[in-house]
């Protein structure tokens, strides 16, 4: 697996399990994301998942829904505040060197 996988499962991983306000959105390629991630992760975040449904890469109302669309509008209203605090705890806890944000 390769170190990017590595630390993009273990944030997955933690904002399933630490941080019931994050919504995940899979634009493409659900089965590969369920492939990568542990069962128990995609079991954790199946109340707050968005799977597109179809090829197009945008958020609208005819590729998610739209009931999805509107719980996605309300869930990207995040601050940089929120930001920092998941990504420096997460930056603290890893292997990652040199980060700046």
């Amino acid at each position: 697996m390769l170190p990017s996988q590595e630390l993009t499962k273990k944030l997955i991983r933690y904002l399933a399990y630490e941080r019931e306000d994050v919504v995940f959105v899979i634009m493409r390629s659900a089965a590969k994301w369920k492939e990568l991630l542990d069962a128990d992760v995609w079991e954790k975040m199946q109340s707050r998942l968005i799977v597109n449904k179809n090829m197009s890469q945008s958020l609208s109302e005819n590729n998610l829904g739209k009931k999805e669309l509107q719980y996605a509008h309300r869930t990207f209203e995040i601050t940089e505040e929120r930001v920092r605090g998941i990504l420096g705890y997460f930056l603290k806890n890893s292997k990652c060197q040199n980060v700046v944000f």
